[in-house]
């Protein structure tokens, strides 16, 4: 294995990791910490606020939310399909690229059924795009707009 490769397998830790610790925070609709950091979640549903993004058919919304820190905001997203993950992030980065984002960098393995990371840009926004296949069945897609 190529220490690039070490290092892709190593960031995806973190970021799954990262993701993990997020997923325990999600069960209070608004958290207020010293820090003046701010989220509001929704349920099933896209936040008004939440940046222009294509749904994937057939896709459900998990959550959505919204959060604040030191005046910068960032928005983040779940949602869920049957689809696998290698056709559910084609589809994406096709219709993002139709949209005008940028692919940044782009899976590191686009045949790959498990886990798919890319990164695209448009303007002034920043979209992080993991799709991942949770239990064999069920494919979560998630959409983070860092803060900003």
């Amino acid at each position: 294995m190529s220490k690039l490769q070490k290092l892709s397998i190593l960031l995806l830790i973190i970021i799954i990791a990262n993701f993990l610790i997020i997923g325990n925070i999600k069960k209070k609709n608004e958290i207020t910490t010293p820090r003046s950091f701010t989220k509001i979640e929704e349920q099933g549903v896209i936040i008004k606020e939440f940046p222009e993004l294509p749904k994937y058919p057939e896709s459900q919304v998990v959550n959505t939310y919204k959060k604040e820190e030191d005046g910068k905001v960032g928005y983040e997203g779940n949602w869920t399909t049957s689809e696998p993950v290698d056709v559910v992030m084609k589809w994406y980065l096709t219709e993002l690229t139709k949209q005008g984002w940028s692919i940044t960098t782009p899976p590191e393995n686009p045949e790959s059924d498990a886990t798919q990371f890319a990164v695209l840009e448009k303007e002034e926004l920043l979209l992080n795009l993991i799709v991942e296949n949770e239990d064999g069945e069920i494919t979560e897609i998630h959409a983070e707009f860092p803060l900003r």
